[in-house]
């Protein structure tokens, strides 16, 4: 399903969110933030704890957190997300851009923009999508991820543009809320699934 989380305020995400959207979305993360009039990306996290260390790092300041559950690319740090699409997506796990895209959901076309792109179809959905949206003015941009079925939030130094339906809590946003409060249903479950063996 991923996850995108945004802070509009800079304000940090609480730390037992950031391990429940990790644990239900654990195929790697990345983050982007504004610094200094650009947007600074650090993707490419695979595990929770050096995430949690960058992070505490990083000024209070606009930021987007995404939290990936793999469809199409297979599990890797170039396959997290964001995706540049100012200009093409070369795969860096560390960059400075001026527009990049965080997407939850499926591309099903993804294979047309990848040979539109000249981009292997093998490689994630997203960024197939993403390397064509870089051959694209802002206006067409735009115009073709309202027509997906998809969420995608896209931040430049200036601004956060969210398609699709977002939901609010506690003043972020999030793509969905359906990692909520899953570290403890997963606790639940293994304890649950214990007792049924002993019982059976």
């Amino acid at each position: 399903m991923c996850v995108i989380a945004i802070s509009q305020s800079g304000r940090k995400l609480p730390k037992e969110w950031i391990e429940d959207m990790f644990l239900a979305n654990d195929d790697g993360c990345g983050i982007a933030y504004i610094h200094n009039g650009k947007v600074v990306v650090r993707k490419g996290f695979m595990k929770l704890d050096p995430f949690l260390e960058f992070y505490d790092q990083i000024p209070e300041t606009v930021h987007i957190v995404h939290f990936r559950l793999a469809t199409h690319g297979g599990v890797s740090p170039q396959y997290t997300h964001p995706f540049r699409i100012d200009i093409p997506d070369k795969l860096q796990t560390s960059y400075e851009a001026n527009l990049v895209l965080f997407h939850n959901g499926v591309i099903k076309n993804y294979q047309a923009y990848a040979k539109l792109a000249n981009v292997s179809p093998k490689n994630s959905d997203t960024f197939c999508l993403a390397r064509y949206l870089a051959k694209l003015d802002h206006k067409d941009k735009l115009d073709l991820l309202v027509k997906q079925t998809s969420k995608f939030a896209i931040l430049s130094p200036k601004t956060i543009i969210t398609i699709g339906e977002f939901f609010k809590k506690d003043n972020f946003w999030f793509s969905n809320l359906h990692w909520e409060n899953y570290s403890l249903i997963k606790e639940y479950m293994k304890y649950w699934k214990h007792w049924k063996q002993r019982k059976d």
